[in-house]
């Protein structure tokens, strides 16, 4: 009984160390879904937004996203007629998920901006 007790111990301690090592969960990211969404819902599960801070050489795109919106986990804006933005997360374990969102100019009504385009996990190695 005690060998199994030992065994049962020595198992979960491993699950756990299996989950821990795996990172935060994923939601499951829709493309076109709102990043505003997706962002309260990353921040829920335990996702920190990385921080960047603003530097002249940056567009007015982006500038406006950090101040109007707070959003200092924006990476990069590519200038693009769409608008395609860069948004960068991380978890515990330095796991790190970016996404990338379309239509971030205030010429797009604000129902339409900040659409998922893509994302991208990178786990640790």
């Amino acid at each position: 009984m005690k060998t199994f007790l030992i065994y049962a111990l020595s198992f979960s301690a491993s699950l756990l160390s299996v989950q821990k090592a795996l990172g935060l969960p994923l939601p499951h990211i829709n493309q076109n879904q709102s990043y505003r969404a997706l962002r309260q819902e990353l921040i829920q599960i335990g996702w920190q937004p990385a921080t960047f801070e603003l530097e002249n050489e940056f567009g007015p795109v982006r500038n406006h996203i950090h101040q109007v919106e707070g959003w200092h986990e924006l990476e990069d804006c590519s200038g693009t007629g769409l608008g395609f933005c860069k948004f960068i997360f991380q978890d515990e374990q330095g796991n790190q998920l970016s996404i990338t969102t379309v239509n971030n100019d205030s010429v797009f009504p604000a129902s339409e901006r900040y659409r998922i385009y893509g994302w991208d996990y990178t786990p640790v190695k």
